[in-house]
Order: structure tokens, then C-alpha cells, then sequence
């Protein structure tokens, strides 16, 4: 497959193996804050104090508008297709991704590990698409960035003619990084984020192996760079914004492995599209055990934000609480629960084929 290189990205350069950037990045911290230049040491304190920030170096951000949603539907209409479908979800088969995943000694944007955890990744979907038997159209592209880990986008094309130019969008983030030591550091990120990236793939594997053919076009889009300033998910949104593709919803997983034991999904409700998240607690009602309660995040907690700053509908589940090891060197695969996990699996595939709307039903 060939490599999508958008125009506004740089040829890669700052990278040196083993040694951080000299290079300064446009930092914001708050929508109150000026945004100010800042150097990697800078932002590595950040990231050791747990402040929210996005990279806005090199954006363009449009107006801020009111975020139409005319394309969701506003009630659940696929039950009886949607719901023998589910059964294919294989917890032993998520099981194995996270435990592959997490063996890289990191999966951090800027070093050899971030690069090699993304090949790996962009086979496992490659490998999944080409044994599934789907008889749809499909691709699969690395995302080239200015820094050495690529972006993944697998995407199901749509097959109605005038619908399949709506785009609906799920992503996650496949970087790791640990707090006290942000580029070399052990961070094996289960849950933050292999979780959210297995909870894209399995739903994938779901749709494909199924043989759902959606009218609209749906992408499962695994950014690079999210621990560092939603900077893979920006240099998309960015560029989906000045080809004015048609998104009709994105909605992004970060963090749905800990096993918390409240069962319950939090979506949250700022910097998020409130008809998106209505609609995802429809889905949720219809089709998971678990119950929605609304979250709070704040300003850009994650990759949903991005694509809210360049005026997309977006939304984010996540687990509630949050898992307090994230960062560090013990967010492993004993505190997390795939039970859980098949629950926003669950999700993604009901919210997948009710936006899209399968063909022929």
C-alpha cells in the first residue's frame, strides 16, 4: 500500500535517535491561554505534571461555528442486523494484540520502538483486511508526519454513490509514554492506549468478517503522537478540513481497558458534539450491559479534540474513573478488563453500522 503524505506535512529532520529535539513547538495549554513556544524539556514537565496540551505549531484552525450533525440518525433502527453480529466479538484474540502491543519496551512518536509498534500495527491491519474474505472495497495507508511514527487509516468504503463521501471516523491513539522520562522510558500503555487501538481493529475485524457493506465510508484511524499534543490526530483533522472532507462524526477511544469495576462508559461532554453523544448513549442503551454517566475531561485530554478545533462532530467514550497507572511503567494487562473492552467493541460496531447504515437491509 502506498503511503498518504498530505501536502502541509514536513519531511522528517529533528529526529536524532537517543537525543530530544532541539526544535521549540507552539504549545497550548488552555482555550483561555495564549499558546507559547516551548522546548522539549518544557514539555516534558507538562507531561510529568499531567497538564492537558495541544501542539498548535504549524495549524490553521478554521472559525470556530456552530457543529451541525444533520447526517445522524436520531434513533436505533438496525437491531435485528446489528445485534447476531456482536457475537463475533473474540476476547482471546484482543487478549493477544494488547499482549504483542505492550511488549515494545515503549511506543513513543520519536524513537526506533514508536517506529517499529507502528509497522507492526499497520501489518496486523493489513493482515486482518487481506484474510477476512470481504468482499467490499477497502484500504489500508500509513500516514506520513514530520517525525518518524506513522499514522495508521484503515478505512470500508461506502457503496452508495452520493452517500460514501460521508466519512465517519473512529480513531485511537497506538503512542505510549512514561511521565518521568518521556523518551526512553518503559511504558507499556495496555490501557492507554493499546486498548483503545485493539477496541478499533476488533471492531474491524467484526464489520469484515461479517460482510457489512455500510452506504457511508467508515475509517478506523490510529494517530500517532497523541502523548506529545494531539499531533498526529491534528495533522489529519487538518488536512481533512482543507479537503473539506465530509465528516459526519468521529469518535475516539482513549483509555476503555482498566478494570475499574463500576461498569459503566463515560462519554464526555466537553469539546465533544452533543448530537454525536446523544446518539452514542442510544447505542449504548440498545446494545451494551454497561450504562453510559457523563464525563468531564478538559482542554485537549485527548484525539477527540482535534478534530473538534477544525469544526468535525466528535465525541469520546472512555472508561470511568480513569486508570490511575497511566504513564508509568505498571499500566499492564493485569489491571485491565477485556470484558470491558468487548463493551466499547460493542459500541464501535453498533454506532458503526447504524450511522453508516448497512446496504441492502
Amino acid at each position: 500500500m502506498l503511503a498518504i503524505k498530505f501536502a502541509l506535512l514536513v519531511c522528517l529532520g529533528v529526529f536524532v535517535a537517543g537525543r530530544p529535539s532541539e526544535e521549540k513547538r507552539l504549545i497550548k495549554v488552555s482555550e483561555d491561554q495564549d499558546a507559547v513556544w516551548m522546548s522539549e524539556e518544557e514539555i516534558f514537565i507538562l507531561i510529568e505534571k499531567k497538564t492537558h496540551f495541544m501542539d498548535v505549531t504549524g495549524r490553521n484552525f478554521p472559525a470556530e461555528k456552530p457543529i451541525v450533525a444533520n447526517a445522524l440518525p436520531t434513533t436505533i433502527r438496525f437491531q435485528d442486523f446489528v445485534t447476531p453480529i456482536l457475537s463475533g466479538i473474540n476476547i482471546p484474540r484482543m487478549e493477544a494484540f494488547v499482549d504483542a502491543f505492550d511488549d515494545f519496551p515503549n511506543r513513543y512518536y520519536n524513537n526506533q520502538n514508536g517506529v517499529t509498534s507502528s509497522d507492526w500495527l499497520f501489518v496486523q491491519v493489513e493482515e486482518a483486511i487481506a484474510s477476512s474474505g470481504y468482499q467490499g472495497v477497502t484500504s489500508v495507508n500509513k500516514v506520513l508526519h514530520s517525525w518518524p511514527q506513522n499514522s495508521v487509516i484503515a478505512k470500508i468504503e461506502g457503496s452508495d454513490p452520493t452517500l460514501k463521501s460521508e466519512v465517519l471516523i473512529f480513531g485511537a491513539h497506538q503512542d505510549t509514554i512514561n511521565s518521568r522520562n518521556p523518551s526512553a522510558g518503559i511504558a507499556p500503555g495496555s490501557d492507554d492506549n493499546a486498548s483503545g487501538s485493539v477496541t478499533l481493529l476488533e471492531s474491524l475485524r467484526v464489520l469484515l468478517a461479517a460482510g457489512v457493506v455500510p452506504k457511508r465510508s467508515i475509517e478506523f484511524q490510529w494517530y500517532a503522537a497523541e502523548e506529545v499534543g494531539l499531533r498526529g490526530s491534528g495533522d489529519i483533522a487538518q488536512a481533512y478540513s482543507n479537503q473539506q472532507v465530509n465528516v459526519i462524526g468521529m469518535v475516539n477511544f482513549d483509555v476503555v481497558g482498566y478494570r475499574a469495576g463500576q461498569n459503566e462508559i463515560g462519554l464526555l461532554t466537553d469539546y465533544t458534539n452533543p448530537t454525536l453523544t446523544s446518539f452514542l448513549k442510544l447505542v449504548i442503551d440498545e446494545y451494551c450491559t454497561y450504562r453510559w454517566v457523563n464525563d468531564y475531561c478538559g482542554y485537549a485530554c485527548s484525539d477527540h479534540a482535534s478534530f473538534h478545533a477544525y469544526n468535525f462532530p466528535a465525541s469520546s467514550p472512555s472508561e470511568f474513573p480513569l486508570n490511575p497507572y497511566m504513564h508509568t511503567t505498571t499500566d499492564t494487562t493485569d489491571r485491565m478488563s477485556f470484558e470491558q473492552v468487548a463493551e466499547f467493541v460493542k459500541l464501535t460496531i453498533a454506532a458503526a453500522i447504524e450511522i453508516a447504515e448497512p446496504t441492502g437491509v
